[in-house]
């Protein structure tokens, strides 16, 4: 008789155990299962989450192999990988700027430009893509568009001799006289032995004097 009601308890516990979880269609000791697809989805947004983690470390990768390929004359393979740091993080000015030179060197102007353009946007502080930029235009026979980028950055940019003279020069053939002495008297100011100035502003208010 005992026998017989310890084994009806161990049927009454095993049922027990046995029973579905409500909601969930298996007995609870068995583990669940997640379905491929879903497994494959779980995956792919880990992998997705590291790779976007990670995005900054390989731009700045892209831009070490570019710089390497930009240093021995090689602009195409250089553009290439700009254009990929630049793809994976957008508002780094030094490689907008590169792959602007990249793109000159590479006779890609309007590219060159554009880029060129959006490095100026960023840092407008950094007066090499603004020097560049101007040249471009320059060479193109873009004055008055080369002095309009210039006067938008001016009195954010350091002015060093190279782009005084370059904005003394397009000034001078834009016929704005005015502002041509201004740039290099500036020039001078950096540079008090330079013939190459002291012959432009001479030019420039022998000029301004006449009637």
């Amino acid at each position: 008789m005992q026998e017989d009601g310890m084994e009806e308890k161990k049927e009454h516990s095993k049922s027990k155990t046995d029973q579905p979880i409500a909601g969930c269609g298996c007995p609870h000791h068995h583990a669940m299962r997640v379905p491929l697809k879903d497994r494959a989805i779980m995956l792919a947004l880990v992998v997705g989450a590291v790779i976007f983690a990670l995005r900054p470390l390989i731009a700045l990768q892209s831009i070490s192999r570019a710089n390497s390929y930009l240093e021995i004359g090689d602009f195409g393979r250089a553009a290439v990988h700009y254009e990929r740091a630049i793809f994976l993080k957008d508002d780094l000015a030094t490689a907008h700027s590169n792959l602007g030179y990249a793109y000159a060197q590479d006779g890609k102007v309007e590219l060159a430009k554009a880029s060129l353009l959006r490095a100026v946007e960023l840092n407008p502080s950094d007066p090499q893509p603004l020097i560049e930029l101007m040249h471009i235009l320059r060479e193109e026979g873009f004055i008055e568009e080369a002095i309009n980028h210039y006067e938008m950055v001016k009195d954010r940019v350091p002015k060093g001799t190279v782009l005084l003279s370059l904005a003394g020069l397009l000034y001078e053939e834009a016929g704005e006289v005015e502002k041509a002495i201004e740039s290099w008297e500036s020039f001078l100011r950096l540079m008090p032995d330079s013939s190459l100035a002291k012959e432009h502003l001479e030019g420039l208010q022998g000029f301004a004097l006449k009637p």
